[in-house]
């Protein structure tokens, strides 16, 4: 059972790598990059400013530190203790996966920090602005979607590493949003 599953992750991992054209290429590139998201965060700040005040500010730094907990449990924990190897970097495998710019990553791939760190983010966003924007739903499920399927195409994981990534991603989008929401309680009885 498990072989059967690992074996389709390779499969899909490679018709996914498969697909490539130039445009195509450059897009996932870019969409990987996670230095090509600043317009979006700066957006969203502004978006999170004008719309809950004070609170948006404390959700800013709430923001920030679902990032760095995310990004630590997934490259921190996850990878070392499961040891998987990148697609990229797996024998005899690495040599039919195309890779961009000679670029793999880390040796170990499970699970995908992108993935966890973006669709924690999109979680803990949703949650909090949905009952004012409900335009975020789409936006950040679409951010997580294109950032995770662009890890895969890129041959620097699995797809079962980001569909992991992507659900450790919701948990603490979830534990982060009730983490605001009671900081927020706090902070806004404090200054009464």
């Amino acid at each position: 059972m498990i072989e059967s599953l690992l074996n389709i992750d390779k499969e899909v991992l490679l018709l996914i790598n498969g697909f490539h054209a130039p445009w195509a290429d450059t897009l996932m590139s870019v969409v990987s990059e996670k230095f090509s998201w600043i317009p979006l965060y700066i957006f969203l700040a502004f978006i999170l400013i004008k719309t809950l005040g004070d609170k948006g500010w404390y959700l800013i730094v709430v923001s920030a530190l679902l990032i760095v907990a995310s990004d630590q449990i997934s490259s921190g924990f996850f990878k070392p203790f499961f040891e998987r190897l990148r697609p990229c970097h797996q024998p005899g495998l690495m040599e039919y996966v195309r890779i961009l710019d000679g670029h793999c990553g880390g040796k170990f791939g499970f699970i995908s920090s992108h993935a966890t760190n973006t669709a924690g983010l999109a979680t803990l966003l949703i949650l909090a602005l949905r009952p004012f924007n409900k335009w975020i739903i789409p936006v950040m499920i679409f951010f997580t979607l294109i950032n995770s399927y662009s890890r895969v195409y890129l041959g620097v994981h699995y797809p079962s590493d980001v569909i992991s990534g992507m659900l450790l991603g919701v948990i603490l989008g979830f534990l982060f949003h009730y983490f605001w929401k009671l900081l927020s309680i706090r902070l806004i009885n404090t200054q009464q």
